[in-house]
């Protein structure tokens, strides 16, 4: 399949995986634990802006989440 210009959806799905992957390797990671792999964590990065890192049954894992919520003290 070529490309086709009138197809804006497909062009900017291209665009935007083409930018990620490129952008994917400008970062190196160094001491992460296995249950967090790097392109996971970036991909986390760079479609959310941040990852929520915590402990689930002794290990650490990385999470999207929301900023959201009730304030509390």
């Amino acid at each position: 399949m070529g490309y086709n210009y009138k197809n804006k959806t497909s062009n900017v799905k291209r665009m935007n995986r083409y930018m990620l992957a490129k952008t994917l390797s400008m970062f190196e990671w160094a001491g992460l634990p296995d249950t967090i792999p790097r392109r996971e964590l970036e991909r986390l990065l760079q479609t959310h802006g941040h990852a929520f890192i915590t402990e689930v049954d002794g290990e650490l894992y990385a999470f999207a989440g929301g900023l959201g919520g009730v304030p509390d003290v």
